[in-house]
Formats: C-alpha cells, sequence, structure tokens
C-alpha cells in the first residue's frame, strides 16, 4: 500500500507506523486518493460511512464494511479488516493497471503489424510491376 501510494503521487504523508493505527481522516485521505485512481473525479457525496459501503458494493467487494468500523477506522479489533478492504482496492487498481498496460502493448503491435502489412504490400505490387517489365515505381511511391 506504501508503495503504491508513493509511486502514484500521494500528497500526505504515509508511513508503516502511521498505518498501524491511521485516524479516519489518514484513512478517508488514502481511500479517495484510490478512489481517484478509478474516476479523478470522484468525492464523498454522503457522510464516509454511506459512500465506502455503496462504492465497496459497487465494485464488488466480497465482504461487508461495518458502519461501526468505519466510525473507528483505527482501533485494533476494526483496522485489519479495513486495511483488507484497502488491500483488494489495491488489487484491483493494480490488475486493471496490467491490463490497461496490456491493451497498449496490444495496440502498439497491431500498428507495428498493419505498418508490416502496408510496406509488404507494396512490395509485392513493385516485385509484380517488375516482373511484368516495369522498373517506374513512381505510382506506388506515392501511394506508400
Amino acid at each position: 500500500l506504501i508503495c503504491y501510494l508513493s509511486e502514484h503521487g500521494f500528497d500526505h504523508a504515509i508511513s508503516p507506523k502511521l498505518l498501524s493505527n491511521p485516524t479516519s481522516k489518514d484513512f478517508q485521505h488514502i481511500l479517495i486518493f484510490l478512489l481517484r485512481q478509478i474516476d479523478p473525479s470522484y468525492s464523498f457525496q454522503t457522510r464516509l460511512e454511506d459512500d465506502v459501503r455503496a462504492v465497496y458494493k459497487q465494485l464488488g467487494y466480497p465482504f461487508p464494511i461495518s458502519k461501526s468500523s468505519l466510525h473507528a477506522v483505527g482501533s485494533p479489533h476494526t483496522w485489519p479488516a479495513l486495511l483488507g478492504a484497502l488491500a483488494w482496492l489495491l488489487e484491483l487498481l493494480t490488475y486493471d493497471e496490467a491490463a490497461s498496460n496490456k491493451q497498449l502493448e496490444s495496440e502498439e503491435l497491431d500498428a507495428e503489424a498493419q505498418g508490416n502489412r502496408i510496406f509488404f504490400d507494396y512490395l509485392e505490387r513493385t516485385y509484380d510491376s517488375f516482373l511484368g517489365g516495369d522498373d517506374n515505381f513512381e505510382k506506388l511511391d506515392q501511394e506508400l
């Protein structure tokens, strides 16, 4: 979590010590930052407790998040579950980044393959012209 936040420009102080006993504000800052990775314009619409539960439910989080745990974020009996929820969201974001990078690589390969196809089509047409006795490829060069 600390690495992800640091690498992605989290603008608040973050350390293992802070994560061992966070305040509600710390949790809120981290959560808003992570949710803005999904939707850059995200902001809480109602109370934190209601929005957090609704967002996690929409994203398909498999466990319920109680309102009481969101009131006492840093307490020893609630923080592990909330940290798990943050870790789950982080895994979702990491997977999304990996899938996006893979798609970009695929699009680049498609563009490269398309360029190769155009070039080989040009070679085929110029070779056919050459075999037909034509040594002037200006028209084909312009099409390329």
